[in-house]
């Protein structure tokens, strides 16, 4: 899966679930919204089947708008399917991964043989962790283990 390109379709389906489309891939795609917004009190409204049911596409296919004040990122919802697919470390792990193991930005760099800024991207979540960086994540951490 290529990096977000942009939405071709849009279909609000129950269970806060939206069935998207995306100009690179023919395949549909079903997303939990839940797993993306959690139990952060700004989606609340989303809660409401009235309101999750009005969810459109933006101009361009950008991102998804239920309301003028509610939308969300076009890549927020590629990088849930991506991870779905284990195309993507879902967000978060890394940090985590990093963490768990007590090893810094440079440390990560080092192990993972990747440069310090790849890392630090991957870490704050500003670029998805494509699968190659996942595996050799879950390789090192192995390793570690044995």
């Amino acid at each position: 899966m290529t990096p977000f390109t942009g939405f071709t379709h849009l279909r609000p389906l129950d269970g806060m679930r939206l069935e998207v489309g995306f100009a690179d891939d023919p395949t549909l795609h079903v997303v939990d919204v839940r797993a993306i917004v959690g139990e952060d009190p700004l989606w609340t409204p989303l809660r409401d089947p009235a309101v999750f049911e009005g969810a459109r596409l933006v101009a361009g296919g950008t991102g998804v708008a239920w309301t003028d004040e509610l939308d969300m990122c076009g890549d927020v919802v590629w990088r849930a399917v991506a991870a779905a697919r284990g195309e993507v470390m879902p967000e978060g792990a890394f940090a985590a991964w990093r963490r768990r193991h007590g090893l810094s930005l440079s440390g990560a760099a080092r192990a993972l043989g990747l440069s310090r800024r790849q890392v630090a991207y991957f870490d704050s979540g500003q670029k998805p962790v494509p699968r190659t960086v996942m595996l050799a994540c879950r390789g090192w951490e192995a390793d570690k283990a044995a």
